[in-house]
């Protein structure tokens, strides 16, 4: 590129980027990268925008990675399916708003490894079903959760609220005297007896003082083969449990540092700054060290797992301490997330003696590596997130809201005798209606938007699911 063409390229309020596209891989090298690291220096300069055909000049790694050179766009043209430089992060970034043409060709190849899609309202929706006159608590989901601190306690609140605007039927809570007037304060129908549950969350805003709750809740999900989710500092207790998880029951929800934190732990080195240089490789990683779904939380959060096929009631659960049903539960798995400080009290926890295969179970997996019923690992990726998100509370918020949601899937499941899981879509759904909560809360769809707090993405969540249902 020569002066007269540079000069010409600055007065140009719009460029048309077609210099590469998806046939390159690798860094561009060679005077195609000089060409576009000119590009992209002048543009910085004269503030063009930018409108790329296919894929931005230098995008050309399928993971989401950036390994040289590019020219970033304002929007990207993409023809036929979307590609994946396109919504893995950190390319995303780069790509702007995205619009695809649909060329009328086949489906991409199937084999790819590992598969990525891009979450969206439809497959959402099919997540979040409107009750019927027939639905009860039980047949919504019930979430048990182990949350906030004297010294956290907001969490607590903030993982409650998530939990309740997926729609799940009812919230037992463990917590601190103070945490648990707080919440019962804003949310008097949650609960803070132990009983039935089908799902679990432990970890925001949990302190070291509550570490034997955490664990207590945490190897009761697993035994029984209940959903668990884990966030926060409390993901470093996941090295401790891999060995005993069934393979539907696990979720971990990492921040960039969590999940090199994690990495470490589990034998794999790395930094944060290596995560958010290849987030798709991390997920990966994590999710074959232990099974998990990973919910890897960053501008564009990326769930990475497999499906399943399990028994409906979670395969032969082990022995826990349990409260008695309320009346007309029916038949019941319960925690007693408080023993002795059970506020209202049913007596001793008596155990669960439906025990046909001891603490594993006679299917549970040998090891997180070969996991009964597993189907192929993928990647969903939800769309870049909203900024004005990025405030405390927001990652306790989402953990409630994935929790609350594998809560109500498995309450399905136990209703219609299901067999297959899928919480990878289940988390996908909840990581999509969050971002999309964001954005409204913001009033950030179709403008800037404006600052908001976690409890603002909480209120906006029942919002979207409605409309995402047609409500």
């Amino acid at each position: 590129m020569d002066g007269q063409d540079a000069v010409r390229l600055a007065g140009a309020r719009v460029w048309i980027d077609g210099i590469v596209g998806t046939g390159v891989r690798g860094p561009l090298e060679g005077a195609l990268a000089d060409a576009v690291r000119a590009l992209a220096a002048l543009k910085r300069s004269a503030g063009p925008a930018v409108v790329a055909v296919d894929v931005p000049s230098g995008l050309t790694d399928a993971r989401g990675e950036v390994p040289g050179p590019l020219l970033p766009a304002e929007v990207t043209v993409t023809m036929g399916a979307h590609k994946e430089a396109l919504v893995l992060p950190p390319a995303a970034g780069y790509a702007g708003r995205i619009e695809r043409v649909d060329l009328g060709l086949g489906p991409a190849d199937a084999e790819r490894t590992p598969p990525v899609a891009l979450h969206t309202a439809a497959s959402a929706a099919a997540h979040y079903p409107a009750p019927t006159s027939e639905d009860h608590k039980y047949t919504r989901g019930v979430v048990g959760v182990v949350a906030g601190s004297d010294t956290y306690p907001g969490a607590g609140v903030l993982a409650v609220r998530g939990a309740l605007a997926s729609g799940a039927g009812m919230v037992r809570l463990n917590s601190t005297r103070r945490v648990e007037d707080l919440v019962l304060a804003a949310e008097p129908g949650v609960v803070t007896a132990g009983g039935r549950i089908q799902a679990g969350l432990i970890g925001p805003g949990l302190d070291e003082a509550r570490r034997a709750e955490a664990l207590e809740l945490a190897e009761f999900c697993l035994e029984a083969g209940l959903p668990l989710v884990i966030d926060a500092w409390v993901l470093d207790l996941v090295p401790g449990l891999v060995d005993r998880t069934r393979p539907a029951a696990l979720t971990i929800t990492p921040h960039y540092g969590e999940a090199a934190r994690l990495l470490t732990a589990l034998g794999s080195p790395t930094t944060r700054a290596r995560v958010g240089d290849a987030p798709l490789s991390a997920a990966q990683s994590l999710h074959e060290l232990t099974g998990a779904t990973v919910v890897l939380k960053g501008a564009a959060t990326i769930v990475y797992g497999a499906a399943r096929t399990t028994p409906a009631d979670g395969g032969a659960p082990g022995r826990a301490r349990a409260c008695g049903p309320e009346q007309g539960d029916g038949p019941e798995r319960g925690h007693d997330p408080g023993g002795a400080r059970n506020r209202e009290g049913s007596g001793e926890p008596r155990e669960d003696t439906h025990d046909p295969g001891g603490a594993r179970g006679p299917e549970a997996p040998s090891s997180p590596g070969e996991p009964r019923g597993r189907d192929s690992a993928r990647a969903i990726v939800a769309p870049l997130g909203c900024g004005w998100a990025s405030v405390a509370g927001s990652g306790d918020v989402l953990a409630g809201l994935v929790a609350g949601t594998h809560a109500g899937a498995r309450a399905r499941r136990e209703r219609d005798g299901a067999d297959v899981h899928d919480p990878v879509a289940e988390a996908a759904a909840a990581v999509w209606v969050h971002g999309e909560a964001a954005r409204l809360a913001a009033r950030a769809r179709h403008a800037p938007g404006q600052p908001i707090q976690a409890r603002q993405i909480a209120d906006a969540i029942p919002p979207v699911i409605g409309g995402i249902l047609g409500a």
